[in-house]
Order: C-alpha cells, then structure tokens, then sequence
C-alpha cells in the first residue's frame, strides 16, 4: 500500500524502517491497526509480531495485518496460526488492503492510524 493512498482515504500513516523500529513507535503511539511486512532487517515481522503479543509495545491486542512476498500454498494460513489478524499476499492490492485496514478501525472504534 502506498502512503498516499491510505491519507487519501483519511488514515493516518507512521512508518518503520523494521520490526524494532515498529516497536518503539507502537510503544509511544496510539494506533488502530498495524501493517507489518513479514521479512525485514533486524527483526522480522514474526518475532515483532510475538513481541507485540506479549505485550512489550502496549497494546497486545492491536490488529495487525501481515504483508507478505511468500506465495507459497498455506503462508496465509501459517502467518495466521502465529496470531496476525489477517495476512495479505504481494503485489499488495491496494482497495483491499484499505478495506481491511477500515474494518479492523472500525471494528476497534478507532480512527485509522496505521503503522506501518
């Protein structure tokens, strides 16, 4: 997803460079969902992912979407075993990846501020 299209369609956008990253901002922040690429340099989407479930970024329940290059057969099912709400392939098609992005807001009664 493009950073233009998500302020097109109202949210707010803070990005991260990688898991680590992500986490600090998600600590200082306050965000409906959270966007996280499953591979990226010094901590993976997973294990930031499980850090976020174990509460050291706050909130532990925040929805977040994984964003994934992996097509294999079962990746869908696999990263949502490990806790993602919902797991998107790429290329990322962006009209649903901002649908899911608004039903998880809407869902938390939360403006659309994305980290992504």
């Amino acid at each position: 997803i493009h950073q233009h299209h998500a302020e097109v369609a109202g949210a707010v956008v803070t990005l991260a460079d990688d898991g680590l990253d992500g986490l600090e901002k998600l600590r200082a922040g306050n965000f409906g969902v959270v966007l996280m690429d499953v591979h990226m340099p010094r901590m993976d989407g997973i294990e930031a992912l499980g850090r976020i479930r174990a509460g050291e970024a706050g909130r532990f329940d925040i929805p977040v979407i994984a964003l994934t290059a992996d097509a294999m057969s079962g990746e869908g099912e696999r990263l949502l075993g490990l806790g993602f709400d919902e797991a998107h392939p790429k290329p990322i098609q962006p009209a649903e990846l901002l649908y899911a992005v608004g039903a998880w807001c809407h869902h938390a009664e939360t403006p659309a501020r994305l980290s992504a």
